[in-house]
């Protein structure tokens, strides 16, 4: 939390303990973490049609999963493979898991449940010389933040002004940080 007093007292009551007491009032700091648990979801792949992946990790992101990777790997007898890795909300681990086991190769998956950290963040609009986005503020410890414009709307802008995508991205974090310093950022520095 970002402190704003202390106070102190002590009691009238002879304790074997001191009786001393100590209150902090302060705000909620923004930047403090939210966290939930994911399930991820794991499978070894070396006898796969590659053309395969990209159905596969469609049907994933439809049923549910947050993140889909495939990580190259060296498999037993040398041979070339990937690592399927899978990460959803635990409600939706049957779903991967059926997903893994009927869409690819494999024979078993490995899973575990784990917590994430995440930082809290906002959404804003904002204005670029290119038109309007979105962009996410997210508040770090210490008070500092982050800034992500949205990638589709990016694209969509520099394709329209026909443009590198880099330049509307930057347009886009400038502006958020201007907009959000200016209007919020007094917000976290009490």
């Amino acid at each position: 939390m970002l402190l704003e007093s202390v106070g102190y007292g002590a009691g009238s009551w002879n304790l074997v303990i001191p009786n001393l007491l100590r209150v902090f009032i302060g705000q909620a700091d923004k930047a403090t973490f939210d966290t939930d648990i994911v399930s991820v979801l794991e499978t070894n792949i070396d006898d796969q049609n590659p053309e395969h992946y990209e159905h596969l990790m469609e049907r994933m992101f439809d049923a549910g999963a947050l993140d889909v990777t495939l990580t190259p790997t060296q498999m037993k007898k040398n041979r070339p493979g990937v690592v399927l890795s899978v990460i959803s909300k635990p409600q939706d681990k049957e779903a991967m898991r059926s997903l893994i086991l009927t869409e690819t190769s494999s024979m078993g998956v490995r899973e575990k449940d784990l917590q994430r950290s995440l930082l809290n963040r906002d959404r804003i609009e904002v204005d670029t010389p290119f038109g309007k986005t979105f962009v996410k503020v997210a508040h770090l410890p210490g008070g500092g933040h982050k800034y992500a414009p949205e990638f589709e709307d990016c694209r969509r802008l520099a394709r329209v002004a026909n443009v590198p995508l880099r330049e509307v991205y930057v347009a886009a974090e400038t502006a958020a940080r201007y907009v959000h310093e200016h209007s919020h950022g007094h917000q976290h520095k009490h």
